[in-house]
């Protein structure tokens, strides 16, 4: 009996010794001074040139308002948008974003406007609208976008290493002639991207960079963009 009093004594004794020891690190590693220096939280107000291959061939695209809207089927018709210049072009514009970076994670909010390119001769043609043949054109199509990121940023000296996952709010709008009678027709749609990038701090308030884009979901395939950093603390 005498000897497992002992045996248990010397148990409890290891726990409460165990435990003063865990609350002895603990509180040396709290009040211990951090060798690391503090990140520099930055706001960035940014203008980019953006170029892009976009896609509008699967975005639902409803009619609006014109005068083809009284011709049988036009309303209805989706053909068309499988063709040119919404199965595939470029488009160029300009971005602004205002952003913030916190202990290396950016934040962003701004916005975009594309403009699509194409020749005339490419996106005209004949389609069965509801049993009539008529000629259809496109004559404009832009993108009016809502852009958040979220991201890491890695300061190398001068230079900055960045990556973002963006997600997109479109408006979309295009103009069709039908036989001659304008059509408005336009959608809304959310995709997600991801960018990479590499900026130069060529003055203390001051960056460029150099920007890739690749589209993950919605009607961006790629894209480039030259980016003009303002910064402030």
């Amino acid at each position: 009996m005498k000897a497992m009093r002992v045996v248990r004594w010397a148990q409890s004794t290891r726990a409460w010794a165990l435990m003063l020891f865990a609350w002895g690190v603990a509180a040396r590693a709290a009040t211990a001074p951090t060798s690391s220096p503090a990140s520099r939280d930055e706001f960035h107000f940014t203008i980019s040139m953006i170029g892009a291959s976009v896609s509008y061939w699967d975005t639902p695209l409803a009619f609006e308002s014109g005068s083809a809207g009284e011709l049988p089927g036009v309303k209805q018709m989706v053909e068309p948008f499988g063709a040119a210049p919404f199965s595939g072009l470029r488009a160029y514009g300009l971005r602004l974003e205002q952003r913030g970076i916190i202990h290396h994670v950016r934040l962003g909010l701004g916005g975009q406007i594309a403009f699509p390119r194409w020749r005339l001769a490419d996106v005209n043609g004949i389609y069965d609208v509801d049993g009539v043949a008529r000629h259809i054109s496109a004559t404009a199509v832009s993108s009016k976008d809502l852009r958040l990121s979220i991201g890491l940023d890695l300061p190398i000296g001068p230079v900055h290493l960045y990556g973002d996952v963006v997600g997109t709010l479109r408006f979309i709008s295009t103009r069709l002639l039908i036989d001659g009678d304008e059509a408005k027709f336009g959608a809304t749609s959310f995709g997600y991207s991801a960018e990479a990038g590499v900026a130069l701090s060529v003055s203390d308030g001051l960056r460029l960079g150099l920007q890739v884009e690749r589209g993950l979901v919605g009607e961006e395939a790629w894209g480039g963009s030259l980016v003009l950093a303002f910064v402030t603390d």
